[in-house]
């Protein structure tokens, strides 16, 4: 989850006030972007934007990515402004209701053109905005625009402000609880940060955090410990030696995962070795989430033989379990 604040919130509350504000949520793996910076790639690359009346909210819309709102101030808009008409249109979050069946529901209805009718009118002039705007600027400070094109430079890269190790960044430490369930097992997992601030019960839960991580009171209390993927020596074998000299060096942890694209690398402390496999209709299966669904069944002594469902939110994800020769 990535979070662009307006410009006016850093300056006019200070840096460090905003990161102070979004420390816990920070570590619960929250990505705070630059008040200039990434905000365009992260549009690019979400799923789901939730936002208020200002521009990244309307840029997300134009592009047809699912967008819902957190706050619209209408009595700040023009009523017959485009954007006015798109707060309208999109649907409001319910701050008295969970989050993510809201998300779904809304989602499910959604269509890339379904605010088409508002966001066409944010350009009337695609590609000539900035010699038109050079021109009108120039003009208000009665000053001769100068002779050559508009230059147009690409965004800086995206660098959030939270630095981790390089495999660390992205996974923060989460408690897990897994259900069983008629199709499968119900895997559900919480910002280790946000759970121990809210101190919120927990059916038998376990903690995955990363190999690298730097909190001891996480990383010693992890049951799964993550792995990034490894470069060195031939792909399967290193990973394999790395997971279990990992696992050695942990204090406590039961298993070292490692994700391998959709897979999942799996080792015990006796180094017995498993490589759960994605369904290849499961393009986007998350193969930490099948690690916490075969850590349930494998810490009582009932690891599946063949096959693995996973549920993770409203999808089943399927995975063969496969046990190299000699195992």
């Amino acid at each position: 989850m990535v979070l662009a604040l307006h410009p006016n919130v850093w300056h006019g509350h200070g840096a460090w006030q905003v990161r102070s504000w979004l420390a816990t949520a920070e570590r619960s793996g929250l990505r705070v972007l630059p008040p200039r910076q990434g905000w365009q790639a992260a549009l690019v690359a979400a799923d789901h934007v939730i936002g208020d009346h200002g521009s990244v909210t309307f840029y997300g819309a134009a592009r047809g990515t699912h967008t819902m709102l957190a706050a619209f101030p209408h009595h700040e808009m023009a009523d017959d402004s485009p954007v006015a008409a798109f707060g309208r249109a999109a649907t409001r979050l319910r701050a008295d209701r969970p989050l993510l069946p809201q998300m779904l529901a809304d989602a499910a209805e959604h269509k890339p053109d379904r605010f088409s009718a508002h966001t066409d009118l944010l350009n009337s002039v695609p590609g000539r905005s900035g010699r038109i705007l050079r021109a009108t600027l120039y003009g208000f400070l009665n000053l001769p625009e100068p002779e050559h094109a508009p230059r147009v430079l690409p965004p800086d890269p995206p660098i959030p402000h939270r630095r981790g190790w390089p495999d660390a960044a992205d996974t923060a430490p989460l408690w897990c609880t897994v259900l069983e369930e008629e199709d499968g097992l119900r895997v559900r997992r919480l910002p280790a940060e946000a759970v121990d601030a809210g101190r919120l019960p927990l059916d038998r839960p376990h903690l995955a955090a990363h190999a690298d991580e730097t909190q001891a009171r996480w990383f010693e209390a992890a049951c799964l410990l993550l792995c990034g993927p490894g470069s060195e020596g031939p792909r399967e074998a290193a990973s394999w030696e790395r997971l279990r000299a990992r696992l050695t060096d942990h204090p406590r942890a039961h298993l070292a995962v490692a994700a391998d694209g959709p897979d999942c690398l799996v080792v015990d402390r006796d180094g017995a070795r498993v490589r759960l496999v994605a369904d290849s209709r499961h393009h986007r299966a998350d193969p930490t989430a099948a690690a916490s669904a075969y850590w349930h069944l494998w810490v009582d002594g009932r690891a599946p033989e063949r096959d693995l469902a996973v549920l993770l939110g409203e999808h089943r994800l399927a995975f063969t379990v496969h046990r190299p020769r000699g195992e």
